[in-house]
């Protein structure tokens, strides 16, 4: 979970991929406004 430029708390789902020593991809697989109870847990730490 996270919070966009906009300030909106979201969940994303991603996968990072190693493509050489220095080098990573990072694919989003979707993301979503959290619900409610998402944001209060992550808003409480």
């Amino acid at each position: 979970m996270g919070t966009s430029t906009h300030g909106r708390i979201l969940v994303v789902v991603h996968v990072r991929t190693v493509v050489s020593n220095a080098d990573e991809v990072i694919r989003i697989i979707s993301a979503r406004h959290a619900t409610n109870q998402e944001r209060r847990s992550y808003t409480e730490g």
